[in-house]
């Protein structure tokens, strides 16, 4: 896929977007709408520019959001909560897909330093 130089622009400028938020997942629609792109521009440019699918890169920063927030000592089904999860164990999956270690080992960690 060939990029414009505003297009890829566009394209850091929906990461940027993306970060300033990492608890909310914000719709394909809401996005190719505010930045003025292509449904098909946004999924596949981003794709080849960051090597991600904007879905997963949306749970990768809620992730690593919900992991600073682990080694502050929250607690684990607040920060699931926060997230939208509805139970524990989706929140932990998510995260141990995500980062490659459970929300559990994360917090203890903290606790035995």
């Amino acid at each position: 896929m060939t990029l414009t130089n505003t297009q890829t622009r566009l394209l850091f400028d929906v990461r940027l977007f993306l970060d300033s938020d990492p608890l909310r997942r914000i719709p394909i629609s809401e996005i190719t709408q505010h930045f003025d792109l292509s449904r098909d521009k946004l999924m596949r440019g981003f794709k080849e520019l960051f090597g991600i699918t904007v879905y997963d890169y949306q749970i990768q920063i809620a992730m690593h959001h919900a992991k600073i927030l682990l080694q502050k000592g929250e607690n684990i089904k607040n920060v699931s909560a926060e997230l939208g999860y509805s139970t524990r164990g989706s929140f932990t999956r998510a995260f141990f897909h995500a980062l490659g270690k459970t929300p559990s080992s994360i917090r203890d960690e903290i606790s035995s330093q």
